[in-house]
Order: structure tokens, then C-alpha cells, then sequence
């Protein structure tokens, strides 16, 4: 921790840097992205029950990726979200169409 703190003193010649100390709150934080993206693929493989998965997003949990004061980076994963989401659903109802050349 000192080598980090002294390399940020050194970035802010003339400011007094006070040292920061880890909340003792525990929680686990979620990106929300990567959690959807993968949550079929464990559930296929057997690595992961929906018991297991509802109980992983009880509090406390803090999301890197969804904050409604930053509605850009919220923004972002809902559309990441949409796509993860609706793919696989607008796939089964237009299937693509293989080229015969």
C-alpha cells in the first residue's frame, strides 16, 4: 500500500495525500455483462442451479457495470444485456440463411 500511495504522492507534487483505508462492509461485486454472457453456458454444463444462481445477487452486492448516476456506462450494459438476451430468441424465430453457392 505504501509503494502505491507513494507513487500517487509523486504524481500530485504540493498536495497532501491522505491515506485510504478498505471499507470493512463486505460485500461481492457483480459485472453484469460477464454474468449473463456466461450464465448459460454453466447452467448447460451443470455448474451452476438456479438455487445457486438467485442466491449469488443477494445483498450485499455492488455492480461495477450499473450505476443510475452513470447512465453511460448503465446505458452500455442494458444494450449489452438486450443483445445477450434477445439473440438467441430473434435466432430461433429468423433462423440465418445458409448460402447454397
Amino acid at each position: 500500500m505504501e509503494d502505491n500511495l507513494g507513487a500517487v504522492a509523486a504524481l500530485l507534487p504540493g498536495v497532501r495525500v491522505e491515506p485510504v483505508r478498505a471499507s470493512t462492509r463486505r460485500f461481492r461485486h457483480i459485472v453484469l455483462r460477464r454474468d449473463l454472457a456466461t450464465i448459460r453456458s454453466y447452467r448447460r454444463e451443470g455448474l451452476l442451479s438456479w438455487a445457486a444462481l438467485l442466491k449469488s445477487y443477494l445483498p450485499p452486492v455492488a455492480f461495477f457495470d450499473f450505476d443510475i448516476r452513470d447512465w453511460r456506462v448503465t446505458g452500455m450494459t442494458i444494450l449489452d444485456l438486450a443483445r445477450i438476451v434477445l439473440r438467441p430468441i430473434v435466432r430461433r424465430v429468423f433462423p440465418r440463411r445458409h448460402s447454397t453457392a
